[in-house]
């Protein structure tokens, strides 16, 4: 969401990379207290298209899902797809699997 404040959520190993486990975020905190404002969605340059991946996973049942959306300059949904996993070992399988081409 735009405007959210994010703490102590679940971050992709893609998204910590920079970091390293226990690094710190741009902000110079260590990691586990940082938290920071989401800027939101910008749109791509004109005649490129932005595409957006996200993942779920549910520890309970060992299931997740993914969700991709592809939009235009103007910021129009150009094809979107979502998918169940019915089995996947952690998020980062789901995260994985979201991001590999044959999911889309």
């Amino acid at each position: 969401m735009v405007g959210e404040k994010t703490e102590g959520a679940w971050r992709s190993p893609l998204a910590n990379a920079p970091n390293g486990p226990g690094g710190s975020c741009s902000c110079n905190k260590p990691q586990r207290t940082c938290s920071k404002i989401r800027k939101g969605w910008s749109k791509p340059p004109e005649g490129k298209l932005m595409i957006n991946v996200d993942a779920s996973f549910d520890s309970d049942t060992g299931s997740g899902s993914t969700g991709v959306v592809i939009r235009d300059a103007t910021g129009e949904c150009v094809a979107a797809s979502c998918c169940h996993l019915p089995h996947v070992t952690d998020a980062a399988m789901a995260e994985a699997y979201a991001t590999s081409s044959t999911n889309w």
